[in-house]
């Protein structure tokens, strides 16, 4: 029988794997997002594709744009 504290610790083990997923999810989404924004695909195309708002997009189009300066 585990204590309550290990109990607890493993539990908390588990919320850190499973938010480490998701976030490995999402920066795997915006990275496709930004290849796709590269590619001059439409803004609907890209939500279609990741499931990302189009204000999400937007975002991602401005901060690329912030990032990489026109030639």
């Amino acid at each position: 029988m585990l204590k309550l504290s290990e109990e607890v610790l493993m539990e908390e083990r588990e919320e850190g794997r499973i938010e480490g997923k998701l976030e490995g999810r999402m920066e795997g989404i915006m990275t496709t997002a930004r290849n796709m924004l590269k590619m001059n695909l439409s803004i609907d195309m890209i939500t279609l594709a990741t499931g990302l708002t189009n204000e999400e997009i937007e975002q991602l189009t401005t901060i690329s744009e912030q990032l990489i300066p026109d030639k």
